[in-house]
């Protein structure tokens, strides 16, 4: 289950280190995978998953290394998902508007907004209504 929803055992997603070899270079990340993605005996990097995306706050990660002979020791790292980037806003681009007999003019913040964003997941993105 996840979060009360049924979840079919090939759309479950665990976490995994993916490898990948270049050269002499290996490099390797922690991804998402599900069961058809894990490396297996014949395809021992298994297929490429997709990373993370962790809500903001504080996460720990913890790496476990053991080898043939029974010895184990880990890591544990602490990291820190956090929103870095200010919203988008675009405002009109020379606005007018008529002075009212009593000399007062009535604006509204939305009249000058042509629209506004923000990264967060999931996308978010702000247009006023036009009632003109």
């Amino acid at each position: 289950m996840f979060d009360g929803r049924p979840v079919l055992p090939n759309e479950i997603y665990r976490w995994a280190n993916h490898q990948s070899v270049s050269g002499t270079t290996r490099t390797a990340s922690v991804q998402w995978k599900t069961f058809a993605q894990m490396p297996t005996p014949t395809n021992q990097f298994g297929s490429a998953g997709i990373a993370p995306q962790l809500p903001y706050g504080t996460h720990k990660i913890k790496w476990t290394i053991t080898d043939g002979c029974g010895n184990e020791t880990y890591c544990e790292y602490t990291f820190v998902v956090a929103d870095c980037k200010a919203p988008t806003v675009v405002c009109h681009n020379g606005l007018s508007v008529n002075i009212m007999p009593t000399q007062m003019v009535q604006l509204w913040a939305t009249d000058f907004l042509q629209y506004a964003e923000d990264n967060c997941t999931p996308p978010t993105t702000y247009t006023p209504a036009r009632t003109s």
